[in-house]
């Protein structure tokens, strides 16, 4: 089979064992469920992901954008952001990074960014605030698909855009922004600076 297609029928699947995770779990705790537009949107974000990413990285990539995506939308519409999708992908993409090769650039980027999501987390408790506990696997998810350095970059800007965007809606609309979004959002912009980082360097 080509690597393509390869990627693709994995993506898929992972993206419909999500799906089918959100539904049960939406059924058990008395939520929505995800919606047909959410369900065709994350899919086409998933795609375009693994297409930006470079090639050792693009199953990972379309993993962790499949599990996230879905995630994402529960936690925008009740707050859940399901682990039984979040922690499955983590591994799941770990696994695709062992499969190509790029394990140690994996492990690096979970240290990184999980550890920035763990530190903030134990500041948070120790500051007597309540920082989502349930951010720190999704976030280790960016590193685990891109590596450190492209997930830092991308955890910078989605993290900017988050608090612009959590400002503008909180004071105007008074609607409270999850943080799931804009984990989605760091796993596609860390593929992109993942493929482009290197051709910059070189120049």
């Amino acid at each position: 089979m080509p690597a393509l297609a390869w990627t693709t029928a994995l993506v898929a699947l992972w993206f419909l064992l999500s799906v089918l995770i959100d539904r049960r779990n939406a059924l058990r705790e008395g939520v929505s469920a995800v919606s047909f537009a959410e369900i065709v949107a994350v899919g086409v974000l998933a795609l375009a992901g693994a297409l930006l990413a470079p090639p050792s990285e693009r199953i990972a990539v379309g993993l962790a954008l499949a599990g996230i995506g879905i995630a994402a939308c529960g936690d925008v519409r009740h707050g859940y952001l399901w682990e039984e999708i979040t922690v499955p992908t983590l591994f799941a993409v770990l696994a695709a990074s062992a499969y190509a090769g790029i394990a140690p650039n994996a492990a690096a980027g979970i240290v990184a960014l999980g550890g920035i999501a763990l530190a903030i987390y134990f500041g948070g408790q120790l500051l007597g605030k309540e920082p989502g506990f349930g951010d720190i696997v999704p976030t280790a998810i960016i590193g685990a698909a891109v590596g450190p350095v492209p997930g830092l970059a991308a955890l910078a800007i989605a993290c900017a855009g988050f608090v612009i965007a959590a400002l503008i809606l909180g004071r105007r609309f008074g609607i409270a922004l999850p943080f799931g979004p804009a984990i989605a959002a760091a796993i596609l912009i860390g593929a992109a600076a993942a493929s482009w980082l290197p051709a910059i360097a070189g120049r």
